[in-house]
């Protein structure tokens, strides 16, 4: 039941802002609760291609692809609403669940467990989020910092020098990991391979020798790209070249 529950489309959702499409949106809605999902995936593209995006908007549609048993769009779409809302506990759940249906399974390459706690903690939040933590530590800083000018007594000068340091210090890395989320959506380095599948191959022409193949719904990482051919590397670490029609941009 939960998991039912879970693809429910997100209609009073906090990610939708007052500059959605409101009508248009509703109108989808509607649709995809009326068990009309190719109306619904219609009408949420539309909204997509009007250049408005959102978490919620994003999880509505790869919901809606799902019920269309259309899994490489179900991921995309997942996908780019986990990079919208990273600490989002549905979406993760229905983006493992799509996942279930991709033919590969690959194993994940090992990392350093400080790397690897560090990476969960970006992802946490989201770009936005970690700008605000940022600027609100930034402000709390400078606060801190007054008292420590304006403080006569020597014991809360030092109280108050290593308090305004410690904040000023997790400010910056919140800043940090806020451009680290941005660049990872504006760079647009990783993809899903929506072909039904396809070879890759040691260089970008149709000479190269055979590496391995793929099947649609795989998860990749954009390397590298001359002309029509993009390099990508797996979650196992393996690289190949392949045609770029082949794999949709997350």
């Amino acid at each position: 039941m939960k998991r039912i529950l879970l693809f429910i489309p997100l209609l009073f959702a906090v990610y939708i802002t007052f500059a959605q499409p409101t009508e248009l949106l509703e109108k989808a809605n509607k649709e995809y609760i009326d068990n009309n999902y190719e109306e619904a995936i219609t009408l949420y593209e539309q909204i997509v291609n009007s250049g408005y995006s959102s978490a919620a908007l994003y999880y509505n549609l790869g919901s809606a692809y799902y019920k269309l048993n259309d899994i490489a769009n179900s991921i995309l779409n997942f996908e780019r609403a986990k990079q919208l809302a990273p600490g989002d506990e549905r979406i993760d759940h229905n983006l493992n669940i799509a996942r279930l249906y991709v033919v590969d399974k690959i194993d994940v390459l090992p990392q350093f467990f400080l790397s690897r706690w560090i990476d969960n903690m970006r992802g946490s939040n989201s770009s936005d989020g970690w700008a605000i933590w940022s600027i609100s530590l930034f402000f709390l800083f400078v606060i801190f910092g007054s008292i420590y000018f304006l403080a006569s007594s020597s014991s809360v000068k030092k109280i108050m020098f290593f308090i305004s340091v410690f904040v000023l210090a997790i400010s910056v890395i919140s800043f940090k990991f806020s451009a680290d989320q941005k660049d990872m959506i504006m760079e647009k380095s990783y993809g899903i391979v929506f072909a039904k599948s396809v070879t890759l191959k040691s260089s970008p022409d149709e000479s190269g020798t055979n590496l391995f193949l793929l099947h649609e719904g795989t998860k990749v990482k954009v390397t590298d790209k001359v002309g029509d051919w993009i390099e990508i590397m797996v979650s196992d670490g393996n690289k190949g070249w392949l045609k770029s029609s082949d794999v949709e941009v997350i």
